[in-house]
């Protein structure tokens, strides 16, 4: 159960059946760490609306507020309600929130309902979403600058998938243009026997940039290029067969890095929609979208000055073409409900066109579908600059998590370092627990920020074990763990504990924590609605600080309340569990 909804659902009934002028829905935030549970500021937002139309009968702001709170129902899950003055103004100028008390035996009834049903939740209406992430480009290793697709497209896919929505993921890999005819080339000339022998390419960047640099420099290897192109759009099989070989080469090195960061996509590169674009350019001309202009063929959205060019003036087609097949396909042959693309910011204005022709061409329907542009900000170095390597070229993404498994490895090590030989691990469990850690920090760091900012790449803070980082939440994440190993309590034992002792909520440590646990519903809403991950990130934070908390102020083996403490510490660590995987991360039980 979502309770802010319920809780705005069942306030904004009762209110408005009392006071029927109130056409306003309430709105309901949770609140953490406070006497009170959840408030609603709505009453300020009335009285701003009304006051000057009578105050719907009241001289301020507090008359309303107790109004409102006369009509607010504690027969169900609420207590009770109570106004609160905001800042330093008198009474009769101040704005007022109502404040809100759950009944305890609600908190501990839903609470039940976990620890018997497992942590669970369904969104009331499932929609098919496409996901349209990661894209790296053929013939190109995966570079810093794909993490963010990457992670950011795994995890929002994760929490629809979580929530009953048919998830459709989508890698939008950049396997056709021009580019390729050097390649194959450049390929043709290296490896003459390259349809008998697969040649070994493990350099992708070095395989690329050798072809680069004779395309620019060798005009007779300009010229053949060029003409390798139309081979390749003809069909010519030797050349098709050269293409599918640098794509499968590719895809080797693509996956590795998908393994390690446990991401399961499905590959649509933009050839997939080539056959799909001369139909589409042909329809758009019979339903006049298309002008001429230039030599080109483009599609003028309105109030964008910049055309959308749907075919090249030489007759060739681009990623305008490209895209919007992509669009029509999405939504007529997967039947999709809502579309989100995942790139970073600076294509902004690229998808506002898109959107905006796929509108006029009535591809994407306004009551039909939803489409997003789910751009993100840059991964910089610590100077602030584009992040880079030593040798001043692009981090390669491999190389980066390689870095963060061995630098997280050398901190086990170094914790280990006064434990009893017993106590060590062997250099394959320290390099396994270093690839855990490094790659749950890696990804934690970059999915708490806000994902339109960029944002500032650092190996010390991002493996700090103290603060907001994946290093701090594991250690709270073990400590748990570590809790019930030592009180010798298995999954067998878990499951005798769970049918014959009640959770009871004594102190206000173990309320707080209830209630953060009661909240993953709102949190994975609040992603659909407005595709912000690190509210994800701030709730396991939330918990993660809360068990400190908990953990300073709660005894709970060898305590006349450890039955009820450790079925509380194991539905907070299925919850922690449950948002560390909604964040595509992996944990370790103990350090």
């Amino acid at each position: 159960l979502n309770i802010a909804n319920h809780l705005s659902q069942v306030i904004t009934e009762a209110v408005q059946a009392g006071i029927p002028e109130i056409k306003e829905k309430f709105i309901i935030n949770s609140e953490n760490h406070k006497e009170w549970h959840y408030a609603t500021p709505t009453a300020i937002k009335l009285w701003n609306m009304n006051k000057k139309k009578g105050g719907l009968g009241c001289a301020n702001c507090k008359e309303l507020a107790e109004k409102i709170s006369e009509f607010i129902p504690t027969d169900g899950m609420i207590e009770k309600v109570e106004i609160m003055k905001m800042g330093k103004a008198p009474e009769d100028k101040a704005g007022f929130f109502i404040n809100i008390y759950l009944k305890k035996e609600e908190l501990i009834g839903r609470l039940t309902d976990l620890i018997l049903n497992d942590i669970k939740y369904e969104a009331e209406i499932k929609q098919k979403v496409v996901v349209d992430f990661s894209s790296p480009n053929i013939a190109k290793n995966m570079h810093v600058g794909h993490l963010r697709s990457t992670i950011i497209g795994d995890s929002l896919c994760r929490i629809l998938e979580f929530t009953g929505h048919d998830v459709k993921r989508v890698n939008h890999i950049g396997d056709w243009g021009t580019q390729f005819g050097m390649l194959i080339s450049h390929m043709e000339d290296e490896f003459p026997d390259f349809l008998e022998n697969m040649p070994n390419i493990s350099d992708l960047d070095g395989f690329y940039k050798q072809a680069k640099r004779r395309f620019d420099e060798e005009e007779d290897f300009k010229t053949r290029s060029r003409e390798t192109v139309v081979r390749l759009q003809g069909g010519e099989e030797s050349v098709r067969s050269a293409w599918k070989m640098i794509c499968d080469i590719s895809r080797q090195e693509f996956t590795k890095i998908y393994s390690r960061l446990d991401i399961v996509n499905n590959e649509y590169g933009e050839s997939f929609y080539n056959d799909m674009i001369p139909p589409l350019v042909k329809s758009l001309e019979e339903d006049g979208i298309v002008t001429e202009d230039g030599g080109c063929k483009c599609i003028f959205v309105p109030k964008i000055k910049t055309p959308l060019i749907v075919v090249k003036s030489d007759g060739g087609y681009n990623y305008d073409s490209t895209d919007m097949a992509a669009m029509s396909y999405r939504v007529n042959e997967e039947h999709a409900d809502r579309i989100i693309i995942l790139t970073d910011m600076g294509q902004g204005f690229h998808f506002k066109q898109i959107e905006g022709a796929c509108k006029m061409a009535g591809i994407l329907e306004d009551k039909k579908h939803r489409f997003d542009h789910m751009g993100f900000g840059l991964v910089l170095g610590e100077d602030g600059e584009k992040i880079k390597s030593r040798s001043g070229d692009t981090v390669q993404l491999m190389s980066l998590l390689d870095e963060a498994r061995d630098r997280a490895s050398n901190v086990c090590k170094e914790k280990h370092l006064n434990a009893t030989e017993e106590s060590k691990l062997s250099e394959e469990e320290y390099l396994r627990t270093g690839e855990i850690i490094g790659i749950t920090s890696v990804k934690y760091y970059d999915l708490k920020q806000n994902r339109s900012s960029s944002y500032r790449f650092s190996y010390d803070k991002i493996l700090d074990p103290k603060g907001d980082t994946g290093v701090y939440l594991l250690y709270m994440y073990v400590r748990l763990c570590s809790i019930l190993r030592k009180g010798e309590y298995d999954e067998e034992r878990l499951a005798e504990v769970s049918k014959e002792a009640e959770i009871s909520l004594e102190t206000p440590e173990e309320v707080n924590l209830a209630l953060l646990v009661l909240r993953l519903p709102e949190y994975v809403d609040n992603v659909f609605n407005d595709l912000q991950i690190n509210k994800i990130c701030n709730m396991l934070y939330d918990i993660s600080t809360q068990i400190g908390s908990f953990y300073a102020n709660n005894k709970v083996l060898g305590d006349p309340k450890e039955s009820s403490r450790i079925l509380l510490i194991e539905l907070t660590r299925k919850t922690m569990k449950t948002l560390f995987n909604l964040l595509g991360m992996s944990t370790i039980d103990k350090i």
